[in-house]
């Protein structure tokens, strides 16, 4: 095999795995959509426990999260705690 032919081949495995990537992306989209939020929830719920106390399986809670939370917004203010001497 030449160099070219090389260089082709793995053009061509390149693009195989990008339209893979795309297609499995759109499944587990297609798969989250589906699933009732309750039920993700839960599952979430009882994988928490365990996800959260092993560092190893920070990805695997990543995840989790991601199927649970659509959108975070963070609010840039920071958090006041109420004035408790004003009893108006």
């Amino acid at each position: 095999m030449t160099i070219t032919h090389a260089v082709r081949a793995v053009e061509v495995g390149g693009s195989q795995t990008k339209t893979l990537r795309l297609q499995i992306d759109e499944e587990q989209a297609r798969e989250r959509a589906e699933r009732p939020a309750s039920i993700a929830y839960g599952e979430f719920v009882s994988n928490l426990p365990a996800l959260k106390a092993d560092v190893a399986r920070r990805p695997e809670l990543r995840k989790a999260i991601a199927q649970v939370v659509e959108k975070l917004v963070l609010d840039p203010r920071p958090v006041t705690k109420p004035d408790k001497t004003n009893h108006t």
